[in-house]
């Protein structure tokens, strides 16, 4: 299945993010938006 790609821009506000350990995701729904959101707190209580 085709995905859009991250931009440049937008990959390295993604990589400046974490290097700041901040959590970043693309979701192109609510439903995997919440469901990558559940799975990123679990790896990182």
């Amino acid at each position: 299945m085709g995905r859009d790609r991250l931009n440049p821009e937008q990959k390295a506000f993604s990589d400046e993010l974490h290097l700041a350990t901040g959590v970043s995701f693309v979701a192109y729904s609510f439903e995997e938006f919440v469901a990558s959101f559940e799975r990123k707190l679990r790896h990182n209580p």
